[in-house]
Order: C-alpha cells, then structure tokens, then sequence
C-alpha cells in the first residue's frame, strides 16, 4: 500500500481504539503526565507524519493547530460545524476542555480528513462505523464536516509536497 493508505490505516486505527470507550476524563485529570517532548524512538516515529504541519507552529512547545494564523480558516469552519455546537451543550468541565480544545479537535477532523481523501475502502469503512456507533458525537457527518474538509483542502494545498502535476 501507498504511505497515504498506511497513514490513513494507523489513523483510522487509533481513532477506532479510542471509539470504544465512553467520553473519558482527560488525560492530565487521571494523574497521566504526558511529557511536551517526547523523547522514546516510538514517539519519534508516531509523530513524523505530522511533520509538515508541525512547521506551521509560531514557537517551539506550541502547536500550529492551536496558534498558527494559516489555521485560521481549519479552526473557523470546526467551531462552526453542528458537532461542536452538539459538544458545546453534552459536555461540560475537564471533558469539554479536552474534547473541545483546538488540539484534539484538529487531530479528530485531520483523521477524518485523511480517511475520507485517501478513498481508502477499509478506512472509511471504520469511518462509517464509528458514525454509526454510540461514539459519533466525536466526528462530523459527511455533510457537517464538508466545510472542514474544504478548509483542510485550501490549508494543504499551499504545501509544495501536496501539489499536483
């Protein structure tokens, strides 16, 4: 398989192993230290995928996702979206500061994003289960989640390795 289908699995996978549980506390409420640098060969590896977009944040210990202005149109189209609003009025304290903080916003919409661009059957067969499942409430409808996809279309496109000849 191509490096985009073998992202969009190992996204798709993720996202899957996390649909399964109810909406639980945020990591840093359960005692769970997450260090700003990683450090294990893994982490390294796990996290080279975003690479690109980490050029995006304004200063080292920052993220794009929550601060870079070329984010701007990303972060206007999920807070318009009917799932934040849904999100808005379900959840309240550390969940919501969690569920609805630019980061993990941005990490959700970006796996939908590749699952749904990679056209990769598998991925967006996990895609349309956790649509259906009791999770749903983290990812956004075809429909709802056209704005996003657009934005992360435009966001991409300004990225030489993402033009097409």
């Amino acid at each position: 398989p191509t490096a985009t289908l073998a992202s969009a699995r190992a996204i798709s996978s993720i996202a899957n192993r996390y649909a399964s549980v109810s909406v639980p506390a945020p990591p840093y409420a359960s005692g769970v230290i997450i260090p700003s640098k990683p450090s294990s060969p893994s982490s390294r590896k796990m996290s080279a995928g975003n690479s690109p977009l980490a050029s995006l944040a304004p200063a080292p210990g920052q993220w794009g996702s929550a601060a870079a202005p070329a984010l701007d149109p990303v972060r206007r189209a999920l807070f318009a979206s009917k799932s934040v609003a849904a999100l808005r009025a379900r959840l309240t304290g550390a969940n919501a500061a969690y569920w609805l903080a630019d980061e993990e916003l941005f990490a959700r919409a970006y796996a939908q994003y590749v699952a749904t661009r990679a056209a990769d059957p598998a991925a967006l067969a996990e895609l349309r289960a956790m649509l259906a499942s009791e999770q749903s409430w983290r990812y956004w409808s075809a429909e709802d989640f056209a704005p996003i996809a657009a934005a992360l279309d435009q966001l991409l496109s300004t990225f030489p390795w993402t033009s097409r000849r």
